[in-house]
């Protein structure tokens, strides 16, 4: 359901403000899209939220106004439509939400991916003051945000595979690899050999070693890998996967990540084997539940509130 607040607030002003004139409804307009200089006056701090709902009292009242920007600023704040502003903004961070739980599920089977976790926490509540007696009135919530997601580094299961160039870091660590945005760093180990026999990723993007080069093998001769990283080919040792910690590791995309080079890692390397994902999947699949039927509980209330809008606007324009 498509809401027009604007087109709302300005219906309601027709039907049930004394003295509102239609004409207004272009000033207001032009009033919302620049800078009010009669919100530089405001005072700052609690006192400047004040009971929003004692301007439109004024206006039912027939206290007189300054000017259609002040009655459009008043009517923008009215406790009903404010209410739908507050719960649009939990289902914006539940959209938010099961975008990352989709992303999460999706990658389920990937080696060596991590998921994320984010809570939600509410905007500062807003302390209303009534502008005519004075009196605190209460707090009130202006919406929710989702905190920045975190990376969940917990490492995931090493599985046995077989496969030469299948390796799985037990403990902190990350490989290296070039990408076209320069080096990133990746837990996948799911690696294999390029025509020029260079040790790439699924994606074809090469492995670094330590001296920041290509590590090349000779993909004829069995390929050895120590824990420590040493590669061996053909009997003789080609190089040394670089295996670093990383400080505030953020993903960037297709299992790679960015992060601060802290240093070598003290993880091991085992050859032939994958770590999991780590992504509790059953887990994930009930947030993703909780999620859809916190959204859904955001849809009805406005549904009803919508409702509750209507029959304001019905009785007003009607007398009743």
């Amino acid at each position: 359901m498509r809401l027009d607040l604007g087109a709302r607030e300005r219906e309601q002003a027709d039907a049930v403000v004394p003295g509102r004139r239609r004409e207004h409804a272009g000033d207001d307009r032009r009033a919302l899209a620049k800078p009010r200089p009669d919100d530089e006056k405001l005072p700052s701090g609690p006192r400047a939220s004040d009971d929003l709902d004692v301007h439109v009292l004024n206006n039912l009242r027939g206290a007189p106004t300054t000017g259609p920007a002040e009655s459009s600023s008043r009517l923008r704040n009215r406790p009903m439509e404010r209410s739908l502003y507050v719960v649009a903004s939990g289902m914006v961070a539940e959209l938010t939400r099961q975008q990352r739980i989709a992303n999460d599920l999706a990658n389920a089977s990937t080696p060596g991916y991590k998921s994320e976790t984010s809570t939600q926490r509410s905007f500062d509540d807003m302390l209303l003051f009534s502008r005519m007696s004075g009196a605190e009135v209460g707090d009130v919530g202006i919406g929710v945000i989702e905190t920045p997601p975190q990376l969940d580094l917990t490492q995931g299961t090493v599985e046995k595979t077989g496969e030469p160039l299948d390796l799985a870091l037990d403990g902190e660590g990350w490989f290296a690899v070039r990408a076209a945005q320069g080096v990133m760093f990746t837990r996948n180990g799911q690696f294999r050999t390029d025509a020029s026999g260079a040790i790439v990723t699924a994606d074809g993007l090469p492995v670094l070693g330590t001296d920041g080069r290509e590590i090349r093998v000779k993909t004829a001769e069995p390929i050895l890998i120590g824990q420590d990283g040493t590669v061996e080919s053909g009997g003789a040792a080609v190089g040394k996967l670089a295996v670093v910690t990383l400080g505030n590791p953020q993903r960037a995309a297709d299992g790679l990540y960015l992060g601060r080079n802290a240093g070598p890692g003290n993880a091991s390397v085992r050859q032939g084997s994958l770590e999991s994902s780590g992504l509790n999947a059953a887990a994930t699949m009930v947030d993703m539940i909780v999620s859809l039927r916190a959204f859904e509980a955001g849809q009805r209330v406005i549904r009803a509130a919508d409702e509750t809008l209507q029959r304001a606007i019905a009785s007003g324009a009607t007398g009743a």
